[in-house]
């Protein structure tokens, strides 16, 4: 997550009183990271059940609260000697306004401005809805080309009888951000004696060179995705025929439930619909009708079993894995009748020639 310039050296007594709050306080700060989590979650799933092509990586795998020595640097910096002055301000003064973090790495520019959309335009909230702040890096990149989309607020979290807002910060950043952010954040974010000597600085032009170097990438990717989502719209438009294909099971799709698949969902889809002995659209189209057994008894235990709402896909992949179940019991039934009648006719032709049988 992201830190000031640091280059205080805060003295050892001074140490040991943060290094006591910091314990203190830290299974305060773990509920309220964890609270964090659910509340990201649940937002990312949100939306996802409106844009199924969003793709974005567990954001769990990248949360944190801040470490000492970072807390310790920041609070230096900013002339904060009393650790309990930390939890003290509104989401714009905390003395750190992200003592917990969490980082959500997507795949797109696209899926960025997704994020951003619900949470600008839709009202989507994180934290305390009055407290939270959006804070767009991708249009205003800082000095160094660092690119992001930030959230910071308050997360509410008792402790015995006491009331805190524990200051959170989320960046959603592209792939291609958060290798800049890695391959940079010590050299070109912390900084100390060294790197903020002038001489430093044909590092930090070089560093900004990679940052618009990965910006044009990301911008390419967006003109592939765009190109590539009209040409299949395109495709997929198309009058598709009765043979079962990725794109006609993608128009299928659109026009029972208005949603998107992806061209990997779409493929392993005709797989399973020729295995389930499908052999046209029109028999597809009627297995999956809103109102149909088959969708609506998916629909039933996949919300039992995900407890939320099963996306288009999953419920297609669901009533297909059923049907290849079935067609594979039939086929072994038929084998086994076929071993039964063969066993029956061979019996009847020894008792009707007993001379040719011995």
């Amino acid at each position: 997550m992201s830190d000031c310039n640091e280059d205080h050296e805060p003295s050892p007594p001074e140490e040991r009183v943060f290094a006591s709050w910091l314990k203190t306080h830290q299974p305060l700060l773990d509920d309220a990271l964890e609270d964090l989590i659910r509340q990201v979650e649940r937002f990312l799933r949100e939306l996802r059940d409106e844009h199924p092509t969003l793709h974005v990586e567990d954001p769990s795998q990248s949360a944190r609260v801040k470490e000492l020595r970072r807390i310790l640097a920041k609070c230096s910096k900013r002339r904060v000697h009393d650790p309990e002055q930390i939890l003290h301000g509104v989401v714009d003064a905390f003395p750190i306004g992200d003592l917990i973090g969490v980082r959500v790495l997507v795949r797109s520019l696209r899926d960025i401005e997704m994020i951003r959309h619900a949470l600008q335009e839709h009202g989507r909230t994180l934290g305390d809805p009055a407290q939270m702040r959006l804070e767009d890096h991708n249009d205003a990149p800082t000095k160094t080309g660092y690119r992001a989309l930030h959230v910071d607020g308050i997360i509410a979290v008792r402790m015995g009888e006491t009331d805190f807002g524990v200051p959170f910060e989320v960046q959603f950043k592209t792939l291609t951000q958060h290798v800049f952010g890695q391959a940079t954040h010590e050299d070109a974010y912390v900084r100390d004696q060294v790197n903020s000597h002038a001489d430093f600085d044909s590092v930090r032009r070089l560093q900004k060179a990679m940052a618009e170097a990965l910006n044009a990438a990301d911008l390419l990717h967006a003109e592939i995705e765009r190109l590539s989502r009209t040409l299949r719209e395109q495709i997929v438009g198309q009058e598709p025929g009765e043979e079962i294909t990725a794109p006609g099971i993608e128009s299928v799709i659109r026009d029972l439930f208005d949603s998107e698949l992806t061209g990997p969902e779409a493929s392993a889809a005709v797989q399973r619909a020729d295995h389930a002995g499908l052999k046209t659209l029109t028999e597809l189209q009627d297995v999956l009708k809103r109102d149909g057994e088959r969708v609506q008894r998916a629909e039933a235990e996949l919300t039992g079993m995900l407890r939320r709402r099963p996306r288009p896909h999953e419920i297609l992949r669901d009533v297909l894995d059923r049907m290849v179940g079935e067609a594979a019991e039939q086929q072994a039934v038929e084998e086994l009748d076929a071993e039964v009648g063969s066993a029956d006719g061979t019996q009847d032709f020894e008792a009707e020639n007993p001379a040719e049988s011995s």
